[in-house]
């Protein structure tokens, strides 16, 4: 019994030599990258299986421009790139640095318009990566009364402050002697006084340009038939010299069409006349102020003659003539008819009656 037990532990160590010397070596398994898991070792090959991690397992792709990396199939693939954006309007867009994950920053080039913000600088262009702004707007004095204003850099308008009141400035009046600023206007005072220089002259008037005063002499002419006079600078006095005889002028009556100067004064003539203009006006006067003649009308009842010679007795009635009594022309006898009257002549025709009309021839025997 025991020689058995022995010769059954004899061929059961025979066996698992025979296993040993025919079976591969098996390693342990590691994961080969970061988006596989260890494996398992296949007995019969030595070799280990290579499983994926999970599709959207996290890792790292080695570059610092994705943010986010996850194994897909097992190879970490990156997602989520990092951007680089302008920062301001003086730089362009940069580029990312697979290394860092840091953005370049490059400036655009100098002279590229921008906008600096300012409204008072009229010309902005970028400057080593510098929004800079130059040709600043001028805000000079806007008249004589006032200074030179502030830019506002949110408008670019310019303010407009007075000068002090009292600032010396020029109206443009040189007839003006002190001209002050009050309240941003120029405003003149103490004006030129023009006098008589002596008694031969009047006060004159200061002229704006000069500032001189005209110095005119006092002797006009009297009148439309004088001559303007001369000056005794001893009395003050002016002569008065007539105009020659003939000389034009109106005397300011209207009625008068040719007025002429005699002796220094002016002589209405050729006068108009107003004629009657007609038989039953009598003749008009002339206007002075108008030069319109009037038309008076003769009495009611003065005779006239209203050229039909068939009325009679004709008179004038609120300036007409009316013809009075008319002339009857009856039947001369029983053989003819009553006439008409020709106004022409005033004779009366004397028609006759028609042959066989009854008559009486006073004999009694017919």
């Amino acid at each position: 019994m025991r020689r058995v037990f022995h010769l059954l532990v004899l061929l059961l160590a025979l066996a698992t030599w025979s296993r040993g010397v025919n079976a591969k070596v098996c390693h342990v398994c590691t994961p080969q990258d970061q988006c596989h898991d260890a494996g398992t070792c296949n007995p019969s090959t030595g070799t280990c299986s290579n499983p994926a991690k999970p599709n959207g397992s996290p890792c790292n792709d080695g570059n610092g421009c994705t943010h986010t990396d996850t194994c897909q199939s097992g190879v970490c693939a990156g997602a989520n790139p990092v951007v680089c954006p302008a920062p301001d309007q003086c730089h362009d867009a940069g580029t990312c640095n697979p290394t860092s994950g840091a953005c370049s920053n490059p400036a655009k080039p100098n002279g590229s318009p921008c906008n600096d913000g300012n409204a008072c600088t009229q010309t902005d262009t970028c400057q080593n990566g510098t929004c800079t702004g130059s040709n600043p707007v001028s805000c000079a004095a806007s008249d004589q009364c006032h200074v030179a204003g502030t830019c506002n850099p949110a408008t670019g308008l310019c303010s407009n402050p007075l000068k002090a009141n009292g600032a010396t400035c020029s109206d443009g009046n040189a007839c003006t002697q002190t001209d002050t600023c009050q309240n941003g206007t120029c405003t003149g005072s103490n004006p030129v006084v023009c006098t008589a220089s002596d008694q031969c002259h009047v006060a004159g008037t200061c002229s704006l340009t000069t500032g001189t005063c005209s110095n005119p002499v006092s002797c006009p002419a009297s009148d439309e038939c004088h001559e303007a006079g001369t000056c005794d600078p001893t009395t003050g006095t002016c002569s008065n010299p007539a105009k020659p005889d003939g000389s034009a002028c109106n005397d300011g009556n209207a009625c008068t069409q040719a007025d002429t100067c005699r002796s220094g004064v002016c002589t209405g003539g050729n006068s108009v006349v107003c004629p009657a203009p007609d038989q039953c006006h009598n003749a008009g006067t002339c206007n002075p102020a108008s030069g319109a003649c009037s038309n008076p009308a003769k009495p009611d009842g003065s005779t006239c003659s209203d050229g039909n010679a068939c009325t009679q007795a004709d008179t004038c009635q609120n300036g007409a003539c009316v013809g009075g009594r008319a002339t009857s022309c009856p039947a001369s006898d029983e053989c003819h008819e009553a006439g008409t009257c020709d106004p022409a002549t005033g004779t009366c025709s004397n028609p006759a009656k028609p042959d066989g009309s009854a008559c009486n021839d006073g004999n009694a025997c017919t």
